[in-house]
């Protein structure tokens, strides 16, 4: 009898890219994308690296963003599933400008 084990996917090859960018109060996909995967597998994603979905998690915040942690499986048959260590995207805070203030100066007749 033939044994074949199955093949693992290497971390080397697996580049994962966490969405980075400055609030703009939509909401962004926390990873913007995952490459290096064997043709033909399947990425799931978990917040509990328990639960496995289809869907990416979003975040639309600093602090969302900052608080949800995205773990990533890649499967593929004769293939080991692998799965990432927790991934977060970064959201920036927005700069409040000059130009976004109105300031108006109290102007009016002493009326005591």
């Amino acid at each position: 009898n033939a044994t074949i084990s199955p093949k693992g996917i290497s971390d080397s090859d697996i580049q994962i890219t966490p969405y980075s960018g400055i609030y703009d109060g939509a909401p962004h996909a926390a990873i913007s994308s995952v490459t290096g995967c064997p043709d033909g597998c399947t990425i799931k994603y978990s917040i509990d690296g328990t639960n496995w979905k289809d869907d990416c998690p979003t975040v639309k915040s600093v602090a969302d963003a900052a608080n949800t942690s995205v773990y990533i499986q890649i499967s593929k048959e004769n293939y080991t599933p692998w799965t990432s260590k927790p991934q977060n995207a970064t959201i920036s805070p927005k700069g409040i400008s000059d130009s976004d203030i109105q300031i108006t100066p109290y102007s009016g007749i002493y009326d005591g």
